[in-house]
């Protein structure tokens, strides 16, 4: 039992540590928002090759 809450205490540390500084209601700053964007294409490409490695199997 020991164990179980020494480990518990660890995940609950590592977790309010790894909050980092708050900002309310931002995800990332505008500036950054092009590096998030998926290029034109690139899911039903990706579906495509999916599709073929599948099949290759």
């Amino acid at each position: 039992m020991k164990y179980l809450t020494s480990l518990l205490a660890l995940m609950l540390l590592t977790a309010v540590i790894g909050c980092g500084e708050k900002k309310a209601g931002v995800v990332a700053d505008p500036d950054e928002y092009e590096q998030y964007e998926t290029p034109p294409g690139a899911m039903e490409q990706a579906q495509k090759e999916a599709q073929a490695a599948a099949q290759g199997s």
